[in-house]
């Protein structure tokens, strides 16, 4: 009973709250629970064996009782002993919980459960014997002992400790990962436990209000990646097999890594003091990442190949050396790695999240997150899994090609080179296992550009957090399922973060250095190259903060009553030193202090030191700047992103303040300091004085932006006229063919209606017939010729109007801007005034041409669409009819029915001539028997196949022209034949008008389901939608540009009209108005 008692105290399942409510506590505190109060406890199966009771309000105080202990009662300590580790303390602590049953095994991937192969975990074999993946299965009939929230409370408890080894955040769910297992063997570097991230401002901001959105943050591990998960279990399963007593003769274990799994496994065998190997592909990873395994003494091969090439490396090595496979190909990895996912439900207090997006590479992660939501569901931990998202690069996606193509056959790529070098994998060895969970959980892959997942990386960054590439493909595809609506704004969103932003820090530096090649880089934030003066680091942070020069601070006198005072400060000039200068401030009142004020502003300009190294003063002590940002500190970002020069300070008149040369002629708008005044005269080594200089210059380049605006215009809207008008002339041709097809289908009918056979002709109701659908059949073909052309000649007029319109806008505009330009040069201000009024309400109807284009772009876009989805529903009445209608269904069956009849009756009519006259001797007739025609309809009007003994409608007149006697005066034969010319000609012009009719049958098919309108606009959202909207965009493009030009211009002609006439500064002494102080202390002045 003793050893029961301190399984119990030393137990970690007290820290759950809860459970201690539903087992252990009880209003009488004196009462001690028995071993009967509880079924779990009643089980011999329990992990733990808890025997105590709890005091309310005092937390736990466990004891031995008096009948436990011979009466005496003595306090049992939960800590370990000194002389103990937290190694020994697990291994008393098993032995003292007795056997729990639990167990594991290998099994065939997705086999049945009524599957006989099975192989032991202690068994070192990869596959199974078809060759297949293999799965590691738990026993769940013996987990399932016990109730979900048993386990819940169970892993609460664990969390946060470091008793070993379930502080760990792998081993912490020992049962569910490797519950045989001796707590001596396991090699932990208590992994896991990474956060969650509440990405709050990049779902507010960017991802149109997310509340809820998450990062789970894997890469904040030991190794700085996820891999830590499963490296801890496959580490501890090596060990035990190479320990007693099992003594496998182990090597060492080995890996193909893209480097994380590098990283991983050479720490977790250091641990161990077990041998790593390690393939690399050669320049494919990043320094960090080569630098780990090196540093933990693993043997790295660098490998001139992709990770594939290392893969198959890899395997070769192990199936002939003792050399363990690490890679995820042992499914023992993906038993640690699924331990992720029970954490991210045990961090939201066992609530289901509704989506985990995570990055795919070799595909057995994605898996790893499955297996462990749908292990807490078939436990009743949770009742539910989210919908799982595998984000890939589109330069390594063989997963979404498959995803897109329906899941049909797999198809490995040869992966191109991408930022998340990690998951840079053409041929994933577990495709088999990320399907399954895709598909098991309604799951979706979703791709990202290089451009994309930069971006998202680097705009995460900007909402605080530290993201690796691969994060960025999972940000990325987040980004696009939010804008595809697939995501909504409620859900509750998990990003999977599956290493640290610093492993990847080169990929930072080119991004926001712009050094990438094919990259906007739109969120780069590079560092700003300053001189060492005020001046230009105030313009740099008013520019970047977007402030203006600070208001006054409020004075002391007005804080105590007296509003009319304020207080200014300003710099006070102390000795200047050899090593630099500093500046105090003192602040005065403004009432009485303004002449002082000025006197002191012009006596403490700054001076620059005229020799010494440039330092910064900090509480009186002298650091040179070298020792924060120059040297060997500079060094690694030479070529990075700090590419900084040496900037020295300019050299200043001894004492004296400088001279401002060409004070007024420089007076100009400064365009970075919003277009104020500029004052400093002329200094090339000024930006503000160049600012001031290139906005002389803002005529010809405003000139030139409504030139180019101008033939934008002109060639975008030529094109678009022309583009409009092809795709007119088309539907109208498409229009007059289907006409023109109705018709001769009219006019053959009405010939077949004369024809006559040896006097045999075609019976009236039959002629009654053709005779009224020929007025169907004009009626139909005259519609749909009138709507065409109305529908036609309207869209003309108004494009005609249209390129009439911008056309003149161009020019008007053009000729304003020269005419103004030219005034405002002159001087002429009232005619400038004028212009400007005639400008505003240009630039006021262009902006108006400009909004009636986006929507025609709009419209044109609406109907390209409509046409498509029309095309699927073809049969639907809607607004398209007016453009191109169908023709009448039941005037279409009827032509059609009408054709085949005609065409069988005229067979029979052609028969019936060659049976009565062909084969009789009223002619004087002689020779072989001539064969009949074939009719392609039966008496039901379904199509049959021709006799050998008959001639088709296509080949008859030519056969039967064998068989053409010549005839005598008299009309009887005097050769070989069976029928006269006249009778030869009247059965060839029966069968033209059967061959017609036959002809044209198909047509009429496509007639009677629309075939025809729904080729026409498939032929235009193909070929000439996608040329209308370019050519919009481009006219669209042209009017910004002019109205942004004529806008610009409206201002240039105001203030060049009303500029001050220039003087030029002579630069004689009388005339120099700057005051010469020298600011060189006394020798009285200077301090003791």
């Amino acid at each position: 009973m003793a050893i029961a008692s301190h399984a119990a105290v030393s137990s970690p399942l007290f820290s759950s709250p809860r459970l201690h409510r539903q087992l252990f506590c009880n209003d009488d505190a004196r009462r001690v629970p028995t071993l009967k109060a509880s079924p779990l406890l009643r089980n011999p199966n329990v992990p733990f064996l808890v025997l105590r009771h709890c005091r309310r309000g005092v937390g736990i105080s466990c004891s031995a009782t008096a009948s436990e202990s011979g009466g005496n009662q003595q306090k049992v300590k939960i800590r370990r002993s000194a002389d103990e580790n937290i190694r020994e303390e697990a291994h008393r602590r098993d032995e003292a919980s007795g056997s729990h049953g639990f167990s594991a095994c290998y099994v065939p991937f997705n086999a049945s459960a009524d599957s006989t192969e099975t192989y032991s975990l202690d068994d070192v074999v990869y596959r199974s014997r078809s060759g297949g993946l293999l799965d590691v299965r738990h026993d769940f009939a013996a987990l399932k002992r016990f109730p979900g929230s048993y386990w819940r409370d169970l892993f609460d408890s664990r969390v946060g400790r470091t008793t070993w080894p379930y502080g760990s955040g792998v081993w912490s769910k020992k049962e569910f990962v490797l519950p045989e297992i001796d707590p001596d063997h396991i090699v932990s570097l208590f992994e896991g436990n990474s956060n969650l991230f509440w990405a709050e401002r990049l779902g507010r901001d960017h991802l149109g209000g997310m509340p809820d959105l998450w990062v789970k943050h894997c890469g904040i591990s030991h190794t700085g990646s996820f891999k830590d998960l499963g490296m801890t279990v496959l580490v501890s399963q090596v060990n035990r097999l190479r320990r007693a007593p099992l003594n496998r003769p182990i090597a060492g274990v080995g890996c193909a890594s893209t480097g994380d799994t590098s990283a991983a496994l050479s720490a977790y065998c250091a641990a161990a003091r077990i041998p790593s190997i390690v393939f690399l592909p050669a320049d494919r990873i990043s320094l960090a990442q080569l630098v780990q395994p090196i540093a933990n003494g693993a043997t790295v091969l660098s490998i001139d190949t992709d990770f594939d090439g290392c893969m198959r490396l890899i395997r070769e090595v192990t199936a002939e050396l003792p050399i363990y496979l690490a890679n995820s190909l042992n499914s023992l990895r993906l038993e640690g790695q699924k331990t992720a996912a029970i954490e991210i439900l045990q961090q939201f207090d066992w609530e289901v999240p509704d989506w985990v997006i995570v990055p795919g590479g070799n595909l057995g992660n994605i898996y790893a997150f499955y297996k462990g939501f749908e292990m807490c569901r078939e436990l009743g931990l949770v009742d539910r899994v989210p919908r799982l998202v595998c984000a890939q690069a589109a330069n390594a996606n063989p997963l979404y090609l498959h995803y897109k193509s329906g899941w049909s056959d797999f198809k490995p790529i040869v992966a191109a080179d991408t930022f998340a070098s990690a998951i840079q994998i053409g041929d994933p060895v577990s495709i088999d296992r990320a399907v399954f969970a895709l598909q098991a959980t309604n799951g979706i892959v979703e791709e990202a550009t290089e451009e994309e997942l930069m971006d998202a990386m680097s705009l995460a960054d900007r909402t605080g957090m530290f993201a690796c590439p691969h994060t960025g493909v999972a940000l990325a595809a987040l980004f696009k399922l939010r804008e595809k609506g697939v995501i909504e704004t409620k859900d509750r969103t998990i990003v999977v973060s599956t290493a640290h932003g610093l492993k990847f820090a080169q990929s930072k530096v080119d991004y926001h250095s712009k050094e990438i090649s094919d990259m906007a880089c739109r969120f780069s934030n590079p560092p700003v190259n300053v001189k060492a003066n005020f001046g230009s680091v105030m313009d740099v942070l008013k520019e970047k903060l977007n402030v203006k020069t600070p208001v006054p601070i409020s004075s002391r006198r007005a804080r105590e009553g007296n509003p009319k005072s304020s207080l200014f400060w300003f710099p006070r000039c102390p000795p200047s030193s050899a090593q630099g200068r500093s500046h105090e401030y003192m602040a005065m009142p403004i009432d009485g202090g303004i002449v002082l004020f000025s006197l002191l502003f012009l006596a403490c300009r700054p001076v620059a030191a005229a020799s010494g190294a440039s330092r910064v003063i900090v509480g009186g002590g002298g650091i040179s700047p070298k020792s924060i940002l120059g040297g060997e500190n500079l060094a690694p970002w030479a070529n990075g992103l700090l590419k900084f020069s040496p900037v020295a300070s300019a050299p200043a008149p001894d004492g004296k303040a400088p001279l401002v040369l060409a004070r007024k002629r420089t007076k100009r708008p400064d365009m970075f300091n919003s277009l104020r005044m500029y004052r400093d005269g002329w200094d090339v080594t000024n930006k503000h004085y160049w600012a001031s200089v290139g906005f002389t210059g803002a005529p010809g380049f405003i000139l030139a932006f409504i030139w180019i605006g101008c033939v934008l215009l002109s060639v975008g809207q030529d094109e678009f006229h022309g583009e409009v008008m092809d795709t007119l002339n088309f539907v109208v041709n498409q229009s007059d063919f289907t006409v023109d097809i109705i018709r001769n289908v009219t006019d053959f009918l009405s010939l077949a209606k004369s024809i006559s056979v040896d006097q045999l002709y075609l019976p009236y109701d039959v002629q009654n017939k053709i005779g009224k659908l020929n007025v169907d059949l004009n009626d139909a073909a005259n519609t749909l010729s009138g709507e065409t052309a109305e529908s036609s000649a309207k869209v003309r007029r108004v494009f005609d109007n249209i390129r009439f319109t911008l056309i003149l806008v161009a020019a008007i505009m053009l000729l304003l801007a020269i005419i103004g330009f030219l005034l405002s040069v002159l001087g002429h201000k009232h005619a400038v005034y004028i212009f400007i009024i005639t400008g505003w309400l240009l630039v006021a109807v262009t902006f108006i041409l400009c909004g009636f284009f986006i929507i025609v772009s709009n419209a044109v876009g609406d109907a390209c669409v409509a046409m498509g989805e029309w095309v699927h529903n073809s049969q639907a009445e809607t607004s398209l009819s007016s453009i191109l209608p169908c023709v009448d269904e039941q005037t279409t069956n009827l032509t059609l029915y009408q054709s085949k009849d005609v065409i069988v009756q005229l067979v029979g009519v052609v028969n019936t001539a060659i049976y009565s006259q062909a084969t009789s001797v009223h002619y004087n007739q002689s020779g072989p028997l001539m064969p009949s025609l074939c009719s392609p309809y039966d008496s039901n009007l379904h199509d049959r196949q021709c006799t050998p003994e008959e001639v088709s409608l296509v080949n008859a007149s030519t056969v039967w022209q064998n068989y053409t006697c010549a005839v005598s005066e008299s009309g009887l034969c005097v050769t070989v034949g069976r029928v006269t010319p006249d009778i030869y000609q009247q059965l060839v012009a029966a069968v033209n008008v059967s061959y017609a009719l036959d002809h044209y049958t198909p047509f009429l098919l496509s007639l009677q389901n629309c075939q025809f309108v729904k080729e026409t606009f498939d032929a235009i959202t193909t070929f000439f939608c996608p040329q209308l909207e370019l050519d919009l965009r481009v006219v669209n493009a042209g009017l910004g540009l002019i109205s942004t030009g004529v806008m610009l211009c409206l201002i240039f002609w105001f203030l060049y009209a009303n500029r001050p006439q220039r003087e030029e500064v002579f630069a004689k002494q009388y005339e120099i108005k700057t005051a010469v102080v020298n600011q060189t202390p006394t020798p009285s002045q200077t301090p003791s």
